[in-house]
């Protein structure tokens, strides 16, 4: 889960980035009530597996359950990555390669930033050091007029 936010008394309108899909909006229908049966499965800066059906402004979620996937790294990481991830894709750009590296990150923010940069195409040379790597991030978010 990439982030979310309210809508109406009861639902979510959903960002996920997902790896058949990419980044897609998601309305779940009743979860912010207390007897949801999703509710502990649509976490922001969480992994889950969900099942999704197509609906007439966004995709509909019918189904989550937790992944062991995101289990081993700090939700601090997670909400970084989430916040590159708004920034620099657009919805339904399928990105397999950044979510195999999301999915399988040790936790080191500043390398999996410029690995999907550099992704992406707004790096193109590798870091000498940790310094170095700090201006290419920051000069791709200049470069990134968003």
């Amino acid at each position: 889960m990439v982030g979310s936010r309210a809508s109406g008394e009861a639902s979510l309108v959903l960002t996920l980035f997902t790896r058949e899909l990419g980044l897609v909006q998601v309305y779940a229908r009743g979860v912010r009530l207390h007897k949801a049966k999703l509710r502990y499965h649509v976490q922001d800066y969480a992994f889950a597996r969900v099942t999704l059906v197509p609906g007439v402004e966004y995709w509909r979620l019918i189904g989550a359950i937790p992944s062991e996937a995101g289990t081993r790294v700090a939700t601090a990481y997670l909400a970084q990555a989430a916040g590159l991830i708004n920034r620099f894709m657009g919805l339904h750009q399928v990105h397999a390669d950044i979510f195999d590296l999301l999915s399988e990150c040790d936790g080191d923010s500043q390398s999996f930033s410029l690995r999907m940069l550099d992704s992406l195409g707004y790096v193109g040379v590798e870091a000498s050091s940790p310094a170095h790597a700090t201006v290419l991030i920051e000069r791709a978010y200049r470069e990134s007029h968003l």
